[in-house]
């Protein structure tokens, strides 16, 4: 089926790429914004609608929480790309906020 993509041209497989990438992107907000599951939207429009109407429901923690595991992400990855000896940061980095995450979550979940 991918060679149907060599008929399309290079607009209209990036519009339709950075669009899904948009979708995606919103529809892991709750994630990142909210400790309550909100429900989730086909649409544009509808997701941003969803995403306001729900938040009271912050989590200032969470949010912090996700925003440093980005950082974090972010900063390996930088790393990676201005100093040849530290490319293996890049690889590092999404293992590093797994154990991180989990050693998180392992101190504040009951037993």
């Amino acid at each position: 089926m991918g060679w149907v993509t060599y008929f399309l041209s290079h607009t209209t497989i990036s519009g339709f790429m950075s669009g899904a990438a948009i979708l995606i992107a919103l529809s892991q907000t709750q994630y990142l914004l909210y400790s309550a599951s909100i429900p989730r939207a086909s649409a544009l429009v509808e997701q941003l609608k969803v995403i306001v109407e729900n938040i009271d429901a912050f989590n200032w923690r969470e949010f912090c929480m996700g925003m440093s595991f980005v950082l974090l992400l972010l900063t390996f990855r930088v790393l990676s790309r201005r100093v040849k000896r530290l490319q293996f940061l890049r690889a590092l980095g999404p293992l590093t906020v797994c154990v991180l995450d989990y050693l998180w979550l392992g101190r504040e979940l009951p037993h």
